[in-house]
């Protein structure tokens, strides 16, 4: 590993004395984190932080909600560039 490499490591386990915690296990989980941070509040601004919890928040909803997960993640992520393929069709990637 490249000195320089090792001293980001290092600037990034001391951040906010995250290397004395686990990452967050969820989504949720780091939400919560992003909002009790007041570092991270004040360096995103409190508008730009609040609005990406709540967007985050209500993707999580809508994937609680969703009856087929894998479905609702592909199309959340993929819905883009992925799409069902017409009869007879190989190709499900869009454009092609």
């Amino acid at each position: 590993m490249r000195r320089s490499q090792r001293a980001a490591g290092e600037g990034f386990r001391r951040l906010n004395g995250a290397a004395s915690g686990p990452l967050a296990a969820s989504l949720g989980e780091a939400l919560d984190a992003l909002a009790a941070d007041e570092r991270l509040v004040a360096a995103f601004g409190a508008q730009v932080a609040d609005w990406y919890t709540r967007i985050k928040r209500f993707e999580l909803a809508r994937h609680a909600a969703a009856e087929d997960k894998d479905d609702w993640q592909a199309r959340e992520y993929f819905g883009r560039i992925w799409r069902e393929p017409a009869a007879g069709e190989a190709s499900v990637v869009a454009g092609d």
